[in-house]
């Protein structure tokens, strides 16, 4: 999307040029990908960056000249991303999981946009505290959907995770938090990092 002037009021501040589906034929991407990098500063995609046998988008990219900046991130959900650059283009390769989607175009998108914008890096993280124990991933940092509680708002509620492929239950969420990479359950009255989401008034 070509970046415009963004507004400090927690929007991304990017005009969509297109949207398209494409399906998953390597000719048709490459035609797609080809076109994308012809008419837009920024090309963010959603699917097909795995390792499946239809995830052709990292050889498509890596095809057209551009270089691979990262492929895979140690985090949950999300992590297949990739970001390459190329003369005049950046690309942010969202997985394709609907939840994946979701935090990556939060955690890695905006940014990026914010400063392609003219702003800083820095999002709108504020320390909220967690109300029920929550089970985090012994593997990999995680970051959950939640739901602010309380008359503060600065207590939150970690919605039940059923998997990156369950985007109803993010329904209800105020924003991500960020859960430490750790075996044992998160208590109850631990301090978090919380993202508000775009558009859920709890910025």
């Amino acid at each position: 999307s070509n970046v415009v002037s963004p507004s400090p009021d927690h929007t991304p501040g990017a005009e969509v040029v297109k949207h398209i589906h494409v399906a998953d034929e390597p000719r048709a991407v490459e035609a797609a990908a080809r076109a994308a990098l012809s008419s837009a500063d920024v090309v963010i995609t959603a699917g097909g960056v795995s390792v499946g046998d239809r995830d052709y988008l990292p050889g498509v990219w890596s095809g057209l000249g551009l270089t691979t900046l990262l492929h895979g991130v140690s985090i949950q959900p999300g992590r297949p991303l990739l970001a390459a650059k190329g003369e005049g283009a950046l690309v942010i390769g969202l997985p394709g999981n609907p939840v994946s989607v979701l935090a990556c175009a939060h955690l890695f998108a905006w940014p990026v946009l914010r400063v392609m914008g003219g702003l800083g890096p820095a999002l709108p993280w504020r320390r909220v505290w967690l109300t029920e124990e929550v089970k985090p991933n012994p593997r990999r940092q995680a970051f959950r959907a939640a739901r602010c509680v309380g008359e503060t708002g600065d207590q939150v509620r970690v919605l039940a995770w059923r998997g990156s492929g369950d985007l109803a239950h993010t329904a209800g969420a105020h924003g991500l938090v960020r859960l430490p990479q750790q075996a044992n359950p998160v208590a109850p009255g631990t301090p978090l990092a919380m993202l508000p989401l775009i558009g859920s008034g709890a910025s």
